[in-house]
């Protein structure tokens, strides 16, 4: 079920807090440079909200999280005018790290849940035409890379909570054009991933409206009026869900099936002027959304 907006907001408080007092330690080793001519640091994570202090290119700020916020803001450690260390928020494009990429999450409130996993957190108007160097700031070096013509593809496979997950971020000219995820479940009970397809089909929703399309099939009704067993349904083949999107030149795709007692959830995201460019290039995973 999705937590109320109260439950959210305090998981909220917690993150953040839990994040600040991690980059206490986190920072010592954790530095970046101004690359801009002159960068503001904010109080909040926008653009506007005071401007707490601007400094000069070359500047050395200290990464207090590790995690982006609002996909593009970093919170730092800088040195102020007066000599005091002070802590704000700075825009990624005015700062290069000085450590090795890795796989940074954005914070943005109910770690932890599939809603927290990228690319679903990342689902902002910023992230389509990405370059291939940002998506590895924040997902880290890929398992591999294919590429065809000008198409490039990076491949991602972890576990996560219950999921084997695959994903990929495919780029045409280093834009990205398209996100794919899969996720198996491989443990849990199976009426979780129903839970789980509910949820995020909500936090879609909330994003981007009702879905342009919204089916709920049954290919075999053995268990149609068995509530409890339509997980198990789901993962004999006999149920599928889909659910789809278009909007602002985008259109998003997510589906729940099954095949020999496995779940597996996918999720697509593509933008509509390039999809059937995505289409020339191999899928990984097992990806069967048509």
């Amino acid at each position: 079920m999705i937590k109320s907006s109260k439950g959210v907001r305090a998981i909220i408080f917690i993150l953040i807090g839990w994040f600040l007092m991690v980059g206490l330690t986190f920072s010592a080793d954790k530095k970046m440079r101004v690359v801009a001519d002159r960068a503001n640091i904010y109080l909040s994570p926008d653009e506007k909200s005071p401007i707490l202090e601007t400094i000069e290119k070359g500047a050395i700020v200290g990464l207090l999280s590790p995690g982006k916020f609002k996909f593009s803001w970093y919170y730092v450690s800088y040195k102020s005018s007066a000599g005091v260390i002070k802590s704000g928020y700075i825009q990624e494009t005015a700062v290069e790290p000085l450590f090795q990429a890795q796989r940074i999450i954005t914070i943005k409130g109910d770690e932890g849940s599939l809603l927290s996993y990228s690319p679903l957190s990342h689902l902002e108007p910023g992230l389509w035409g990405a370059s291939k160097e940002k998506i590895i700031s924040f997902e880290g070096e890929p398992e591999s890379q294919r590429r065809l013509e000008n198409l490039e593809v990076l491949e991602y496979n972890r576990s996560f909570r219950g999921y084997e997950t695959h994903l990929e971020y495919v780029f045409s000219d280093n834009r990205l054009i398209q996100v794919r995820l899969e996720l198996w479940q491989v443990a849990g009970e199976k009426n979780g991933a129903l839970q789980t397809y509910d949820q995020i089909k909500g936090y879609l929703q909330e994003k981007f409206g009702p879905p342009f399309e919204d089916s709920v099939n049954w290919e075999n009704p053995t268990f149609k009026y068995d509530e409890l067993s339509w997980g198990y349904a789901v993962s004999l083949g006999h149920l599928n869900y889909q659910a789809r999107w278009i909007s602002a030149n985008l259109e998003l795709r997510l589906q729940l099936r099954g095949e020999n007692k496995s779940v597996l959830l996918e999720f697509e995201g593509t933008q509509a002027d390039f999809r059937e460019v995505a289409k020339k290039i191999a899928r990984g995973g097992s990806f069967h959304l048509n």
